[in-house]
């Protein structure tokens, strides 16, 4: 198809809707590194067919011009959900639920590694030697001095 460049009135992305076609992974070629084709296969989709595409109306810098050449019906906004806030209620819902058993595991993950930490230190502890032909009470090891102020 040959046009004069006067005619084109602007740039679109167009993608094929592989959903709508059905395509499937079928096809193989083998992978090509430093422009030479090695021995492991690659797998790429066939399209079964070149008639249907999608357009992202709202990713478009010039999407008024989209709309105004398209008809009404292909540019028409579509619910995704009948019920919008009902559907919000029941994710928040599920979202109180997993955050409640997120918190539920943190807590004992902590008080887990709270303990691992105190038994790691009363073992350190008990390693460490004690002067002998001391008492402890009198002696000044490991204690600062303190200065007398005059």
């Amino acid at each position: 198809m040959k046009g004069d460049s006067g005619d084109v009135l602007f740039k679109f992305s167009a993608q094929h809707d592989c959903r709508k076609g059905e395509c499937l992974p079928t096809g193989s070629r083998p992978e090509k590194q430093e422009r030479q084709d090695t021995k492991r296969l690659v797998r790429f989709i066939d399209h079964a067919d070149d008639d249907c595409f999608v357009i992202n109306m709202h990713g478009l810098h010039n999407a008024m011009l989209l709309r105004s050449v398209l008809p009404r019906n292909l540019t028409e906004p579509r619910q995704l959900i009948e019920n919008r806030i009902q559907h919000h209620y029941d994710i928040a819902e599920s979202l109180r639920v997993t955050q409640a058993a997120k918190c539920v595991k943190t807590a004992e993950k902590s008080r887990a590694t709270r303990l691992a930490k105190q038994a790691a230190k009363s073992a350190q502890l008990a390693k460490t030697p004690v002067a002998s032909g001391s008492s402890g009470e009198n002696s000044s090891q490991g204690r600062k001095r303190r200065r007398k102020i005059s």
